[in-house]
């Protein structure tokens, strides 16, 4: 529990430097430069988060069950080339990010990078270390903003901030793996494409899918804005929902807290009292959100000098969505560990295209609170659907348990991988 806490404390702190950046990049740049800014950001998060979300978790998950010879550069250089490959099969699209397709480039590879440094970490249990990332990457981008701004006259640019926040995070993770990778290893990319068949077939290419997915619907409404060729409605959600995600860490802390303890627990009575002390959460959650919601007219134009006025209606509509998820998404943690991939897979299929029919639709009529419809109404379907699935495999799922061969087969993962990070631990304490 105690890892678990510094890591929530760690992404508290370094969400609160984003929202000092966020506040910097409001208030320097002009309606198309952050709007442009937004969408690069966007599609960097959208590539990104499709190949870190599969590979990372093969890393740390499955390392017991692959080839030795697959090692930390194999990872790197197979990450990298999907993310090349993704960027050639996407350059029609290049005109959408105009003269940001190189620093989105940069940006990309770092992000890449500087999320498998902390899963590097995370596979050794050196959650010291993987705050340390986190919180160098986005306090370093804070700083340089800084002191761009204390130099410049000028306003910031979309390119400049891209290729700066991609640079910092390379920098980052070329520290952290300082004489722990061999160039040779990295070049060498025979292993690169047998990683890559594992984890596209079987079983995992569902959850490979899922990830792939869950990327596309977090910035599917950024996209479709941008078709809408509005920057400042693209602008105005994107300052939104930055205030949204900031929110959004109490949500976050759940899931931390979740899944680790669902993994450690085989006992169904056990695990529906997890979720029964959730539950008694959730009217102080929403007591939280009533009163930020009703404070936000005061406190968002306090932030951004009143430059995005209606993103206050914006913000408010995203945070009722959130009691929603709140209430309803921590049932995804037991489907993932009941292994029900397939199910979650389709479930996004059709989430997805829903989302994309009701957004464009809605945004064609209302703009900036359109897209804040369309992206609530399809976060509360979603999860309700996940909560009534969850609750109705709770008791049929956990009977495996009662066959041996089964509950072996579950248990010999999460116990190796316990196993490895108790040594390492102890390891630590006795130097």
């Amino acid at each position: 529990m105690r890892a678990i806490a510094q890591v929530f404390f760690s992404d508290v702190l370094s969400k609160v430097i984003v929202g000092l950046t966020t506040i910097i990049l409001i208030r320097r740049m002009t309606h198309t430069e952050f709007a442009s800014y937004t969408v690069a950001f966007a599609v960097v998060a959208l590539i990104t988060q499709m190949i870190a979300g599969s590979f990372n978790r093969m890393y740390i998950l499955m390392d017991e069950r692959i080839d030795r010879t697959i090692t930390v550069e194999t990872y790197i250089a197979a990450q990298l080339w999907t993310c090349f490959g993704m960027v050639f099969i996407t350059l029609p699209f290049g005109l959408l990010l105009t003269g940001l397709y190189v620093p989105s480039l940069i940006l990309m590879v770092g992000f890449l990078l500087s999320e498998f440094a902390k899963t590097y970490y995370q596979e050794k249990c050196n959650f010291v270390r993987l705050s340390m990332v986190e919180l160098a990457r986005s306090g370093l981008f804070l700083a340089s903003l800084c002191t761009i701004d204390l130099l410049l006259e000028e306003q910031l640019t979309a390119e400049r901030t891209a290729l700066l926040q991609g640079m910092i995070m390379i920098i980052i993770t070329l520290t952290v793996f300082a004489g722990r990778i061999r160039l040779k290893k990295l070049i060498d990319y025979r292993n690169a494409p047998r990683l890559l068949r594992m984890i596209l077939t079987g079983e995992h290419k569902y959850i490979t899918g899922y990830f792939v997915l869950v990327a596309v619907l977090s910035n599917l409404t950024v996209l479709l804005l941008r078709m809408q060729d509005d920057d400042y409605q693209l602008a105005l959600f994107a300052s939104a929902f930055r205030y949204f995600s900031m929110m959004s860490l109490c949500l976050s802390a759940v899931h931390v807290v979740m899944l680790p303890a669902i993994r450690q627990t085989i006992d169904k009575n056990e695990i529906q009292q997890l979720f029964i002390r959730h539950r008694k959460m959730l009217p102080w959650f929403i007591v939280w959100v009533f009163l930020a919601a009703l404070g936000s007219g005061w406190i968002i134009p306090l932030i951004d000098g009143g430059k995005y006025p209606e993103s206050v209606g914006v913000f408010q509509v995203l945070a009722a969505s959130l009691v929603f998820s709140f209430a309803f998404s921590p049932y995804i943690n037991l489907l993932l560990i009941i292994r029900h991939y397939k199910f979650i897979f389709w479930l996004m299929v059709v989430g997805v295209s829903v989302t994309a029919i009701i957004s464009t639709a809605l945004i064609a009529c209302a703009g900036a609170i359109g897209a804040a419809c369309g992206f609530s109404i399809a976060m509360a379907g979603i999860n309700y659907v996940v909560y009534k699935q969850a609750r109705h495999c709770l008791c049929k799922a956990y009977d495996c348990f009662n066959n041996t061969q089964e509950h072996a087969a579950f248990q010999v993962p999460i116990i190796n991988h316990q196993s490895v990070c108790l040594a390492k631990a102890s390891q630590r304490h006795d130097r």
